[in-house]
């Protein structure tokens, strides 16, 4: 199973501002890119995502995720309406390993620095999309949380743009045979 954290981040290493706000992602704006998302998206087949995550996509209709599964990792009830959104709580590897056992095969870890890290942790992590997008923030939510180790991740590609936005696909050294 692949796990992906495809996700854009501040030159210095933030997802969201100190408000949760993401309009400072407007700097990378250029018309007629999605700087790999579409193609990203169409391997996807089921999400996980954080509490923060969810409260900022809950409302954006139409849906853009389709019809696939959606987990939301949060200690507080979520109100998911008919979408095929569930809340969950405990262990995300466990959540992400059960997405694998009911045939999924491709889960994108769509928010949350917290959520990122402890799929890290745990080893899950296959493949990290690093969209590093030129503005610094300054302070926000972090891109990962601190962890207890030291991982050289190797470069799958790199691609940039002439808006000054580059993106990292990056493995961690066990995924690189």
């Amino acid at each position: 199973m692949k796990v992906t954290y495809y996700v854009a981040a501040s030159l210095d290493g933030f997802i969201a501002g100190p408000d949760g706000g993401i309009d400072w992602l407007d700097a990378a704006h250029l018309p007629d890119e999605d700087f790999g998302y579409g193609d990203f998206i169409a391997t996807v087949d089921a999400l996980v995502m954080g509490r923060s995550t969810w409260d900022f996509v809950a409302g954006v209709r139409p849906w853009p995720y389709g019809s696939r599964p959606v987990k939301v990792f949060s200690n507080r009830l979520i109100d998911a309406r008919d979408l095929a959104v569930d809340r969950v709580t405990g262990d995300p590897a466990a959540t992400v390993r059960a997405l694998a056992d009911a045939g999924r095969n491709h889960v994108w870890v769509v928010g949350g620095g917290g959520l990122a890290h402890s799929l890290l942790e745990s080893g899950d992590l296959t493949d990290v999309i690093l969209t590093v997008i030129p503005a610094t923030l300054g302070r926000g939510a972090p891109l990962l949380g601190s962890h207890s180790s030291t991982i050289v991740w190797r470069a799958a590609s790199t691609r940039s743009w002439n808006n000054g936005v580059v993106q990292h696909h990056l493995r961690p050294p066990a995924e690189n045979g």
